[in-house]
């Protein structure tokens, strides 16, 4: 598992011009200046570029609150009345973190 370039992540068009130039660049505003580049959206009329470019962006911050409310659910659920349906969300969220972190 390698460790995704640390957040946060902004977006930025690309002012670049022409068929395949990429509408949307995504950066990391910490770390190395020389490796801030994470991504690039490239123009398409069928699709929704700049909310792609959000989703991607959102991504290390949607990561941190998902492990974190894992953690609290995980806490949570030996007092709790409906265990399983807690053990099924954990599920779900460990599912999506591990998808996400490549564990």
């Amino acid at each position: 598992m390698s460790k995704h370039t640390p957040g946060p992540w902004v977006v930025h068009p690309s002012h670049q011009t022409g068929r395949a130039a990429a509408a949307y660049y995504i950066d990391s505003t910490s770390g190395d200046a020389r490796c801030r580049a994470v991504a690039h959206v490239k123009n398409s009329p069928r699709l929704p570029v700049y909310a792609n470019a959000r989703l991607i962006a959102a991504a290390p911050e949607l990561l941190e609150c998902l492990s974190i409310a894992t953690v609290l659910l995980c806490n949570v659920k030996p007092f709790a009345s409906h265990s399983d349906i807690l053990a099924d969300c954990i599920e779900v969220c460990s599912a999506a973190i591990a998808n996400a972190t490549g564990a």
